[in-house]
């Protein structure tokens, strides 16, 4: 007993010649019975009617079976068989017949019986249906069947062609990548899905105070170098040359201990990324945020697909491992060895305080300083006012230098002014000298000869001008020398680079690193079962299509062109490579939860499949798509496509009329027990594939319009079934007398 179909109907064989006993049996019922063994079946008969879960019932009566009461008929049929359909074989083997002709050739008694033809034909659930519905407008509902059937598929020969160049090409050691592919390389490199963080990541940690003070101590040395070009730097009581060396140094202090913050934090961020020590804790003491958690769902999601495209694309096993090998590679965290070799290689940052000018007030102003005086006692006359006023500008000259070299900053506060006494006296006897230079010069020079007095007074602004203006002037010179001397906005762009590398690595990094992991995880399962599977094939893939068919008369195709290689070739890949990727079920399971699959199973899952595979192929033929099928479709329409076109026999038999040559199922002689006054019933059929290309060829309009064709979901027959009836007479029914 054979039950066929997966849907909602399926037809199971029951073989009452051999003994079958139909147990639970549910959908359709094909019993195949002797004619003399009708009547002692009853009881089964009767108990498959009633059953409930039972659609229908067609038997198939095999022989004659005489009664005695009368010579003319050759069934003797239980009345119970009056609610089944009921075809008569009278021979297995069956002769060409075309209806009203006078010809008839027996068939070859070496062929297969032609009785395994209908068998498969009914075993398909639409044509099981439409024969029982067609019967019902057969004149006395006992017909004699005709067939006319071939296989729209290929020969066991050429399937184990097509399978041993299929498994090369999927266990090939290497595969052509298409151009432009770099759809795992995107993967691999985005690490999974990261969180965004809008502000830098170094901002909101501990390292992140100490840039900050950087920074500020910095802002601090520019604040105070704007300022040292004014008077407040001078005379001031908050000066910054009080501090300014000393600010300085902290700075570049600062700057240096951030440094040395960075190259620890991420040394042990490296360790850890590579070799998982020190464990993460160590790293986020020292300031940086926790990493992401893990999303093995989401890293594993996309790929699922990508491998789904890769093989469908014409990837190798091997060769697609090893693309996931490479991916993974640069999935999982690559470590900061290069960022932290280049802050190591690094000079210790500092902030070197320029040398301010030795001598504020230049040399020339000495002898400025001179004239000048020299200038004011002149002009304010030889006599007490004279010598009073340019004592007190010699004197002032003197003080204001004492003052701006004392207020010179050096290396930590300013220079003082003891240290400045000696310097002041280069700078303030030019003056005292030139104030007695103008004395004497006053007392030489008689009244007449002295310029008039509103020019000694002009003399004197100018003179007292010059001496108020030139410090200032030298002062801010020397500041403006010093702030360009500084290197302030050099370390600042030092420190911004240190931390723009730092928190591009502890983003790309160490806030990825488990979700980089995660990807890494799931492409490696899938490269190892990839790896696994391919091994597998190329061991057991020749286990394939050996087995012969079972059913009779199905062993080889009849009337078919020779399918071309690559149509076929391009199948039976096609299918294996989905059988590969469905025994990766067990990857997308464990890489999803974060875990690796134990070793074997994909191995294992890989023969419980090519075991269906097979089963499918010798159940329902090779263009019949397997459920669950989740690669592209298109081979297997090619192929149909190439078929179709190139068989007339298939062609012949999907258009068969009632009139035309058909194998009838019985010998020349029993042609006599059938009607010849009453039209028989064709019923046609052929799968879906050869609906969809007709519908792609075009031009088929008369075909796909036909309602009397069957469109079956599954196996490979194309052809016909020719119902004759039987004449009245040759029919007896067992115990009412009659048909009830």
């Amino acid at each position: 007993m054979t039950p066929v179909g997966d849907g909602t109907t399926r037809v199971t064989k029951v073989d009452l010649r051999t003994g079958d006993r139909p147990p639970d049996v549910a959908g359709g019922v094909l019993v195949l019975d002797r004619a003399e063994s009708l009547v002692a079946h009853t009881s089964t008969y009767e108990a498959l009617v009633r059953a409930k879960r039972v659609s229908g019932v067609i038997c198939l009566v095999v022989g004659e079976d005489p009664p005695v009461s009368t010579g003319s008929a050759v069934l003797s049929l239980p009345h119970v068989l009056g609610h089944a359909t009921v075809l008569w074989v009278g021979d297995v083997h069956g002769v060409e017949w075309a209806r009203g002709a006078q010809r008839v050739v027996p068939v070859e008694p070496d062929r297969p019986e032609s009785l395994g033809w209908l068998v498969e034909a009914l075993l398909v659930p639409e044509v099981f249906d439409r024969v029982r519905a067609a019967s019902g407008d057969v004149h006395g509902a006992i017909a004699s069947p005709g067939v006319r059937v071939v296989r729209g598929g290929v020969s066991a020969g050429e399937l184990a062609e097509a399978r041993s160049a299929a498994v090369d090409l999927l266990t090939a050691p290497y595969s052509r990548r298409p151009p432009g592919d770099d759809a795992l390389t995107t993967v691999a490199l985005a690490g999974g899905a990261a969180d965004v963080v809008p502000a830098p990541i170094l901002e909101c940690s501990r390292l992140g105070v100490a840039a900050e003070g950087s920074s500020r101590a910095l802002d601090h040395v520019d604040k105070l170098a704007r300022a040292l070009g004014t008077w407040s730097a001078v005379i001031g009581r908050r000066r910054p040359t009080q501090d300014l060396g000393t600010d300085v140094m902290l700075a570049g202090r600062a700057a240096e201990n951030y440094r040395l913050g960075l190259v620890r934090l991420l040394d042990r961020m490296d360790g850890h990324l590579l070799v998982k020590d020190p464990p993460p804790d160590k790293v986020v003491e020292l300031g940086v945020p926790a990493p992401l958690e893990a999303r093995h769902a989401e890293a594993t999601a996309g790929l699922h697909d990508l491998v789904a495209q890769r093989l469908q694309g014409g990837a190798s096993l091997p060769g697609l491992a090893a693309e996931l090998r490479e991916a993974a590679n640069q999935a999982g965290p690559q470590g900061c060895t290069a960022v932290l070799e280049r802050m190591r290689a690094t000079p210790p940052l500092s902030l070197p305080m320029p040398p301010f000018r030795r001598f504020p007030l230049s040399l020339w102003t000495i002898v400025l300083a001179f004239l000048t005086c020299a200038a004011v006692a002149f002009a304010l006359g030889p006599g007490t006012v004279g010598r009073i006023g340019a004592l007190v500008v010699a004197l002032g000259w003197a003080g204001a230098s004492w003052l701006l070299l004392a207020r010179r900053p050096d290396e930590q506060t300013e220079h003082g002014f003891r240290a400045a006494a000696g310097a002041t006296a280069l700078h303030g006897l030019p003056g005292l000298l030139g104030a007695g230079s103008g004395i004497v010069l006053a007392l030489v020079v008689p009244a007449p000869l002295r310029p008039n007095p509103l020019t000694l007074q002009v003399v004197v602004v100018v003179s007292v001008l010059v001496l108020v203006v030139t410090p200032i002037l030298c002062w801010r010179s020397a500041a403006r020398r010093w702030s360009r001397a500084l290197t302030a906005t050099e370390l600042r762009s030092t420190v911004a680079q240190l931390s723009s590398a730092a928190d591009e690595v502890i983003r790309r990094e160490w806030q990825l690193v488990e979700r980089r992991r995660a990807v890494q995880l799931s492409l490696e399962v899938a490269a190892a079962g990839l790896e696994e599977i391919g091994k597998a094939l190329r061991r057991d893939g020749d286990r394939l299509f050996v087995p012969e068919r079972p059913v009779p008369g199905a062993t080889e195709p009849v009337g078919l062109a020779r399918a071309v290689p690559p149509e076929l070739l391009d199948v039976v890949r096609a299918d294996l490579a989905d059988i590969a990727f469905r025994s990766l079920a067990q990857v997308w399971i464990a890489a999803g939860s974060g875990r690796r699959p134990p070793g074997g199973i994909h191995e294992q899952a890989l023969d419980r499949l090519l075991v269906d595979y097979a089963r499918h192929v010798r159940d329902e033929g090779l263009i019949t798509p397997r459920g669950g099928t989740s690669l592209d479709s298109g081979p297997r329409d090619r192929l149909v496509l190439r078929i179709w076109s190139e068989s007339p026999t298939a062609q012949a038999a999907l258009a068969a009329g009632a009139d035309d040559v058909m194998i009838q199922l019985c010998t020349d002689e029993q042609l006599d027990f059938l009607s010849s006054g009453t039209a028989p019933v064709t019923v046609r059929f052929a799968p879906q594939q050869v609906r969809r290309v007709l519908e792609l060829q075009g031009g088929r309009s008369a075909l796909l319009a036909d309602s009397g064709l069957v469109w079956s979901a599954g196996h490979e027959l194309i052809g016909a079934v020719r119902l004759l009836p039987m004449r009245l007479d040759a029919v007896e029914w067992a115990h009412t007398g009659g048909q009830p």
